[in-house]
């Protein structure tokens, strides 16, 4: 109610909490820890991310003796890496006018809705000058009231300063203690409408791809665009192939790699090699292809014991900055697999195995 009658009487973060720990509820779940982080100029406050939650790959058998590896999940977060999400606002005089600001307050609203717990966000804003105003903290269902929260209080005033936003945004990534397997971006809600700089001067040494989302009929588009193509145009890697092909082993039990389905990309087989090249052309910053393989073993080894079959060895190529193509160090991907004929009552027999994701960083 006071963030609605009286913003200025809006209670403390810790009140907050407070509250929160009383209400049953509320009582077993983890809460935010947070210690004046709004005005905590070093940002390395990003809390500990929620691992996905994830399931072991399933191998179907089926009569023609073929294995189809899937990973099972219903989730949303399937096939895509946990996100750490800076949101920049705009909260300067001029999101005031033709109801701007409640529209993007909608849109946070519905962001946050779409995000999973492994995913983080924060938040900062800007009038005249930049402030973080919620660290990067995990979209628990106490992460998004928390940050409903915030955005539900923000009033518009003052100028604009979409440098010192953007800058700040890139400040709080770069800033991270947990980053290993995270994909970073940087999403703009603004008008466009500048005051104090030029926002296409922020540095982005690491290539951060930064989103905008253009609000009301008066936006500068032009400048929206540019910040939003300077960033699609950073290439992580040019022409690259994915390459799969027979395991470097004496005992793998590949037979064929019957079929490879991605993404409208072009694919080339070399039948005398067994390899299998997957052409995706340019890789762009924060960009992912997904790709199916359908692989077709040999009988399992004779004995009453598991073991671990190598399967499947996939590698990358790429040219460097001088046009030579280098192909990079492959990754063997292994399942565990038994002897189906010594199991009783077998004729339908499904597995789980270690299936390792291709997560490996390119060079």
């Amino acid at each position: 109610m006071s963030m609605q009658d009286k913003p200025e009487d809006r209670p403390a973060v810790s009140e907050i909490l407070q509250i929160l720990r009383m209400n049953r509820s509320y009582q077993d779940a983890p809460l935010l820890e947070i210690k004046d982080l709004s005005m905590d100029t070093m940002f390395n406050s990003d809390e500990k991310p929620i691992p996905p939650n994830e399931k072991r790959p399933s191998l179907g058998f089926s009569d023609a003796g073929r294995v189809s590896l899937e990973v099972a999940n219903s989730s949303a977060t399937v096939g895509r890496a946990p996100l750490d999400l800076v949101v920049v606002l705009d909260i300067s005089g001029s999101m005031c006018n033709g109801g701007k600001l409640d529209q993007f307050k909608s849109a946070i609203d519905f962001f946050v809705t779409k995000l999973s717990p492994m995913d983080r966000l924060s938040i900062v804003t800007f009038p005249n000058v930049a402030n973080r105003v919620c660290p990067l903290i995990a979209m628990s269902e106490i992460g998004k009231f928390y940050v409903k929260g915030i955005v539900d209080g923000l009033m518009a005033s003052g100028g604009a300063n979409i440098k010192a936003g953007l800058e700040t945004a890139l400040e709080v990534l770069a800033g991270r203690q947990y980053i290993a397997g995270r994909v970073a971006h940087i999403l703009l809600l603004s008008d466009g409408h500048q005051d104090h700089g030029d926002a296409r001067g922020a540095s982005n040494p690491f290539g951060i791809p930064i989103y905008t989302l253009a609000f009301g009929v008066d936006a500068k588009m032009e400048l929206l665009r540019d910040l939003l193509m300077a960033s699609l145009l950073q290439v992580a890697a040019l022409d690259l192939y994915l390459i799969l092909f027979r395991p470097n082993t004496p005992d793998d039990d590949l037979d064929t790699i019957v079929k490879v389905t991605s993404d409208n990309a072009h694919q080339e087989t070399n039948r005398r090699l067994g390899t299998v090249t997957i052409k995706f052309g340019n890789l762009l910053v924060g960009q992912v292809r997904k790709v199916d393989v359908e692989l077709l073993l040999f009988e399992a080894d004779d004995g009453d014991y598991d073991y671990e079959a190598d399967i499947l060895d996939i590698s990358v190529s790429y040219p460097d900055s001088k046009g030579i193509r280098h192909k990079y160090r492959a990754q063997t991907l292994h399942i565990t697999r038994s002897d189906v004929k010594h199991r009783e009552g077998a004729a339908d027999h499904t597995s789980s195995s270690s299936f390792p994701a291709l997560e490996q960083e390119l060079p």
